[in-house]
């Protein structure tokens, strides 16, 4: 769940919907929701992307100077994931090909200190043990938000490796709906951070419970910076 503030002070969330008889890969589309306070309630003002050639998942959206960032994956029904695309130009920005695993998914869009512009992806490669899969976190850059974004010649910035770096027990983020709502055990996923006044409010998750539109919110109390 993608959730933001617009210039009023109301709330904007996109998110991804699947039918319950579709799956993710081909039937999957973004829609738009907007609320007067971040609690809601909400009202659906429809679907931003959706189609029967394509599908629309994982969508993230930032705030760069007057401008809002939509980034998101879009797969063509060719088994080819291909990252961010622009709505204007209606051209993707990272394509799936050999040199990741034919594999470009779940970008996340950053605007760096020196006015450039990033995206961050998952890609994979294939181990030197057969049949093993490393899902690996890769990055593109332009001096533009609209591109063309270069593909970092390094890649992949994250990867597996015995000399890493030992990041020690991670802290734990967030916890179920069963502990929260008392509700039966269900995935949370797809965590977002609504940002106000440059500090966390609220964190959205989706859910896969039994409501096939779910999805929950935390209030962030006593942020410290951490």
């Amino acid at each position: 769940m993608a959730p933001i503030y617009d210039e009023s002070g109301r709330v904007h969330i996109f998110n991804s919907v699947i039918p319950n008889d579709g799956t993710w890969v081909e039937d999957s589309k973004i829609v738009h929701w907007v609320a007067d306070q971040a609690e809601g309630p909400y009202t659906l003002l429809g679907d931003v992307f959706a189609s029967d050639e394509a599908g629309y998942h994982n969508p993230q959206v930032s705030k760069v100077g007057d401008t809002y960032v939509l980034a998101f994956l879009l797969n063509r029904h060719r088994a080819i994931f291909d990252g961010a695309m622009d709505r204007k130009s209606a051209q993707s920005h990272l394509n799936a090909n050999e040199s990741n695993g034919q594999h470009a998914s779940n970008p996340t869009f950053v605007a760096t200190p020196d006015g450039s512009f990033r995206i961050y992806y998952k890609t994979m490669t294939k181990a030197a043990k057969k049949g093993q899969v490393l899902w690996e976190i890769s990055m593109a850059s332009s001096a533009k938000i609209e591109g063309p974004y270069a593909v970092y010649e390094q890649n992949p910035v994250l990867s597996y490796a015995d000399h890493g770096i030992d990041w020690g027990i991670p802290k734990v983020g967030y916890q179920t709906n069963e502990l929260y709502y008392g509700h039966e055990l269900a995935r949370s996923e797809r965590p977002g951070i609504l940002w106000k006044d440059g500090e966390p409010e609220y964190l959205f998750l989706a859910c896969h419970d039994e409501d096939a539109t779910a999805g929950y919110i935390l209030k962030i109390d006593g942020w410290a910076g951490e």
